[in-house]
């Protein structure tokens, strides 16, 4: 399913063209520059991209001057359209690769509302902006349909039309058969549904979901009904990236938009909408439902003769079965395991040619089951119509469906999970042990739509006491987005009954057969746990259950879907159990992987908080000695960069392996702010850090950080066995020993790594130091 933000869909295309762009650019920034030259003179290099920006290329918002002093106004809605605008620009100049600018991490309202306030009522830019809103009405978002609460439960709108987004307003009839463009029908204030990132009014809300996105959503399902309570509750449970008024989903939108990767980390909003740079978009514009070349392709057949004879002599074992047999055998395959079949078993030749075989790839589940016009109308010619239907062949439209398509099937998997309301042992646990408790990024229910930019929302709490005679466990794992998600686990005792927690689909699960139950390892990501390994008494784990790519991994030990745990048998009190020392290894998030057990982690050299009570902080880690040293010879320099914080820590080396150029901990987007501290070192020769000493900052009150009421990583020194040494401090701070605290390491082992926990917009929080004893 798309959001309103990917899909933009117009259904012929009339779009005009921006004549002479690039010259009406260029007289656009001289009758600037001519306006207010001193200005002009001093913003020059961020003046120049905007107004090319807003002539140029593909400016997807348009405000209209006479509403221009509502857009200027202090309203938390006028706020949102603003930072809309502004980041969705500043983004696209950043990132684009055309101009060479850069802004700081506030944006800069100020110059930006200027030119922008300019280029709508400057009188000389009339002809420019008429024919800029001429080309933009063609291109904007205008039919699209809502799924809503209300006091009267989830209920569908009809299709309305969001063409003017400086409103901010989504209007839609009431009733689902319903258009915005029926005759006879007017806007009403009573039709007007707050959606997206809006604050709900009147417990109304809703999601927006493109006409033809919401049709092929019905073809997915076939004959069942959309189950809305349970779609409306998994939109409800998926964040808002601040680039975008879509929910993240968690995948790319199939190259619609990017994940950034590069500058953040898993567990943090990396979604970057990048549209008409996208090569999805050229034919994402094309309407996915209603594909008119489709209709002339079911009447059409290849000239092609196709009564040449395919047999061959080949004898092997499939050989002696009757056709019938061997056409059925490969009907049950995929596409490309048949064409693997064909390799290696010459008998099958004739499947090339067989209608049977090729109309087998139009049924549910196959490669070509979206064109399911053959639900109404079967083809004349099952082997032309899959050739005209692939990827090099297709109609625009088409593509945008498969696309699409792929998207929307994942979430009708979603739909299929059910919320299991009862277990056959239900208990109340009152105290669940801490210790034992690993739970994603949870955040208050009461967070907005518009702060709920990543993580995830806790729904239900379910708990159950385990029963003595277990033999299996079965997981409900989930295909959303990039990664999949642990919705459900299931607990059969050996008299065949079962007791099931979160949400379960009972023709996909997984299980395992078990004896005693010790533990979970979990691969816990930001919006739940995306897989587990399930510890036997006797010590042995078991394979992943689900995808843990890129998410941080624990070997502490629970179970909940979002939050698991396991209760001890008492009341446990926090303040005894941090007192208790536990090991970083066991109770940390670790990402990439949990360090191997060679590695000392210095548990006390760690000045963040503790595992226990921080929340969801996974510490991420680098070795940049290498496996027992071997690329300390190697490095020749370390480098912290800051943008205010203290962003990342960079090891430089001289080495021909080409994956071995850089090691960073720590991931921020550099710009011409950012603040690079360099220090050599002489590794070829022999040089090592020695030790690291740390300053932490603290700060009180009710809104800061909880990181900064323990101590928030501030600068750090490194002293190496040359006596030489560096303090990465903020600029224009002074050097003050008496502040710093070492990080103590093993005995008889050297600093070979460093792990820490990063904020995405403090930068880094805490640091630790790894060590190993060096052959």
């Amino acid at each position: 399913m798309a959001t309103p933000t990917a899909d933009c869909i117009s259904l012929d295309d009339p779009r005009p063209t921006l004549s002479d762009s690039s010259e009406d650019a260029l007289m656009t920034i001289d009758m600037f520059r001519q306006c207010m030259p001193i200005f002009y003179e001093q913003c020059y290099p961020i003046v120049d991209p905007i107004l090319r920006y807003l002539i140029v290329d593909d400016f997807n918002f348009y405000v209209d001057p006479a509403k221009f002093s509502w857009y200027m106004g202090v309203t938390p809605e006028c706020r949102l359209l603003r930072d809309t605008i502004i980041s969705t620009i500043m983004k696209e100049l950043k990132s684009g690769g055309k101009y060479t600018v850069d802004f700081d991490e506030d944006w800069d309202h100020d110059i930006f509302c200027l030119v922008f306030s300019w280029y709508l009522n400057e009188p000389s830019m009339e002809r420019v902006r008429q024919q800029k809103n001429k080309y933009q009405e063609a291109e904007s978002f205008t039919d699209g349909g809502s799924f809503y609460s209300s006091h009267k439960g989830i209920s569908i709108s009809g299709v309305g039309c969001y063409d003017d987004p400086s409103d901010g307003v989504w209007i839609a009839p009431p009733l689902p058969h319903m258009r915005w463009d029926d005759h006879g029908y007017t806007k009403q204030i009573r039709d007007e549904i707050p959606v997206m990132k809006q604050r709900p009014e009147n417990n109304r809300h809703g999601y927006i979901v493109h006409d033809a996105c919401w049709g092929l959503l019905r073809k997915a399902v076939e004959l069942d009904d959309i189950p809305l309570e349970r779609l409306y509750r998994i939109c409800s449970s998926l964040p808002f990236p601040i680039q975008g008024i879509g929910v993240s989903w968690g995948h790319d939108y199939m190259g619609l938009s990017t994940i950034n990767n590069q500058d953040h980390y898993p567990w943090e909003d990396r979604l970057v909408e990048q549209y008409s740079k996208s090569e999805a978009y050229q034919y994402a514009r094309y309407n996915p439902y209603d594909v008119p070349e489709l209709h002339e392709l079911l009447s059409m057949s290849s000239q092609e003769d196709r009564n040449s004879d395919l047999r061959t002599n080949s004898k092997n074992c499939f050989s002696v079965l009757p056709w019938e047999i061997r056409e059925a055998i490969a009907i049950h395959l995929s596409t490309r395991d048949m064409a693997n079949l064909l390799m290696s078993s010459k008998t099958f030749l004739p499947l090339l040619n067989s209608q049977t075989f090729w109309r087998s790839r139009f049924q549910g589940g196959r490669d070509r089951d979206f064109v399911f016009e053959i639900r109404a109308k079967r083809p004349k010619d099952w082997i032309y119509l899959y050739q005209m239907t692939n990827d090099a062949q297709s109609p625009p439209g088409l593509k945008n469906r498969k696309r699409i398509w792929s998207l929307t099937k994942a979430v009708v998997n979603l739909l299929r999970f059910q919320l299991v309301q009862y277990t056959d042992y239900s208990h109340v646990i009152l105290d669940p042990d801490p210790r034992w408790t690993v739970a994603a990024d949870i955040k208050q229910g009461t967070v907005s739509n518009y702060s709920f930019n990543e993580g995830c929302r806790l729904f239900e709490k379910q708990s159950t006491i385990l029963p003595r005679d277990l033999v299996k466990i079965a997981f409900s794992v989930t295909e959303e987005g990039i990664s999949g998600y642990l919705a459900g686990i299931r607990f059969t005792s050996k008299d065949g009954s079962h007791i099931c927690l979160g949400y379960i689909a009972e023709d996909k699960e997984l299980s395992v057969d078990i004896a005693t139950l010790k533990g979970f390892v979990l691969a816990m990501g930001s919006r739940g746990i995306q897989a587990l390994k399930v510890v036997n008494g006797d010590g042995r784990v078991t394979r992943w259950f689900g995808c843990p790519r890129n998410s941080p991994v624990t070997e502490r030990l629970g179970y909940k879907i979002i939050s698991l745990s396991l209760a001890g048998q008492g009341p446990s009190h926090m303040s005894k159990l941090i007192s208790q020392n536990f090991s970083l290894r066991e109770v940390a998030l670790w990402y990439p992987a949990v360090p191997h057990l060679n590695f000392y982690l210095n548990d006390e050299s760690f000045t963040g908080e503790s595992p226990l009570i921080a929340g969801y902080q996974p510490l991420c880690w680098i070795q940049f000695g290498g496996p027992n040293g071997v690329y300390l010879r190697s490095l020749t320099e370390i480098c912290v960069i800051r943008l205010g914080a203290l962003c990342s820590i960079e090891f430089h080396y001289e080495t021909k392996a080409a994956s071995l150029k850089t090691q960073r901990l720590g991931r921020r987007k550099l710009t011409s702010f950012s603040d690079t501290m360099r220090f050599p070192i002489d590794g070829p020769g022999g040089e090592l850090v020695q030790s690291v000493e740390v300053s932490l900052i603290r700060l009180d009150g009710d809104n800061v950080y909880d990181f900064y009421r323990h101590g928030k990583l501030n600068s750090f020194k490194i002293s190496t066995n040359r006596g030489r040494s560096i303090h990465f401090q903020p600029q224009g701070n002074s050097a003050d020993s008496s502040s710093l605290t070492p990080l103590p390491i093993a005995a008889g082992t050297i600093l070979t790594g460093f792990y820490a926990s990063q904020h995405p917009e403090e930068g880094l929080v805490s640091l630790g130091a790894i060590s190993e004893p060096i052959q």
